[in-house]
């Protein structure tokens, strides 16, 4: 048979992805792919520190600036990793068959590929989501159907995919799992092999092992669609305090064009005075509405961390100047994100995805079959260092 081995594994990746994995996840994930990304986060933790009131000692009376003179108000949220896998397989049989060495590529690229996009599927998702790590709502269960209750939601399901449930009026888990068999995208629904107990209307579901455990997406988790509760723990601090200035603003207007709305969302940050908005993230299917709505569409090419990738944008006038709109089909339908691109951040220990062989095996033999795998992954978090600079806005 042809030689595979931990050279070739390292040989065949260098070959198959010279720009490194990390641009296998900019693919249609705008978001991730524009935030800053920062790989020296290698303590157990880091205060981001926010400065959320300038505090007092300020008039126009020099006796009153001095006697009213307070420190400004600082909150440090304790940023901690999260974590993210996905793993490459490649079963005996191929490789004692294929005696090619450029088959032998093939067949690792494909296995690589596969894992590379849960990740970037994954990752991408995060970035909107709380860290809870919800893909859909239960809307109604009909036998082993599930009919999903906010629009678009089928696409963020696979087949084989393994779920777990989360009781809507407990938030814990549901006893069991369940394995997503069919994917009805047109008509928004899954089929699974048999029901979580108990499933009902209203319930979340989640992937198998990401309840709690996902980043905080630095859109949908530091810049929230609903405002932070009293008492609530955010990287140990209570956002409630000053939702605007911790949390960013929220925006649901009940009628409007998406470009009228989207304009007043970045007025919104702009009045603020804490940032200027120059980007914004939407559905594909609501980006389309809104190109169809502009009289005289202008397209400009999105710019990422990689300059070997980039994404085409409107881009919307708006009183801070021109903001760049981007079609992300990891963002919910019906949400959009508007605020400053500079403030999005990733932070890894090391590179996010890397090869996990800390015992120097880049490939490893399964004890309970005949096959071989690569890990891939890493510890990561998304942070926000300015949401007062965003705003959520949930369109009609």
């Amino acid at each position: 048979m042809a030689s595979f081995n931990q050279t070739t594994a390292v040989a065949l990746q260098r070959r198959l992805y010279p720009d490194g994995l990390n641009v296998r996840l900019f693919k249609n994930n705008p978001a991730f792919a524009m935030a800053k990304k920062w790989t020296g986060f290698n303590a157990e933790g880091k205060f981001q520190v926010i400065n959320h009131a300038p505090g007092g000692g300020a008039s126009a009376t020099f006796a009153s600036a001095q006697t009213n003179a307070s420190a400004g108000k600082y909150i440090k949220p304790f940023i901690t990793h999260a974590f993210e896998y996905a793993t490459a397989e490649i079963d005996g049989i191929t490789l004692q068959i294929t005696k090619d060495p450029a088959n032998i590529g093939n067949a690792f690229k494909v296995a690589m590929d596969h894992a590379l996009n849960n990740l970037r599927r994954s990752v991408g998702l995060a970035m909107y989501g709380t860290g809870r790590g919800d893909r859909g709502v239960v809307g109604s269960v009909a036998g082993n159907v599930i009919t999903l209750k906010n629009k678009n939601e089928a696409r963020n399901f696979s087949i084989d995919m393994v779920l777990q449930v989360m009781n809507d009026a407990t938030s814990a888990l549901r006893s069991g799992t369940m394995k997503v068999t069919v994917v009805d995208f047109d008509n928004n629904k899954i089929t699974v092999d048999t029901i979580v107990a108990g499933t009902d209307a209203d319930d979340v579901l989640v992937r198998d092992g990401d309840f709690n455990n996902l980043i905080k997406g630095p859109l949908g988790g530091w810049v929230p669609i609903v405002a932070p509760v009293a008492s609530e723990s955010f990287f140990t601090i209570d956002r409630s305090v000053h939702p605007t200035m911790l949390a960013g603003q929220r925006y649901a207007p009940s009628a409007g064009e998406i470009r009228e709305i989207l304009i007043d969302g970045a007025a919104r940050v702009e009045d603020l005075g804490v940032g200027t908005p120059d980007v914004g993230y939407l559905n594909p299917l609501d980006f389309a509405t809104l190109a169809k709505e502009a009289e005289s569409t202008r397209f400009v090419d999105v710019k990422t961390t990689s300059a070997k990738v980039s994404f085409k944008g409107i881009s919307l006038l708006t009183g801070s100047g021109e903001v760049e709109l981007v079609a992300d089909p990891n963002c919910p339908r019906k949400q959009a994100w508007i605020g400053e691109r500079g403030t999005l951040e990733i932070w890894s220990a090391g590179e996010f995805p890397r090869v996990l062989d800390f015992d120097g095996l880049r490939m490893s033999r399964k004890a309970s079959s005949d096959s071989y795998e690569t890990r891939l992954g890493g510890y990561l978090q998304g942070v926000n260092t300015n949401p007062a600079a965003w705003v959520a806005v949930t369109l009609p």
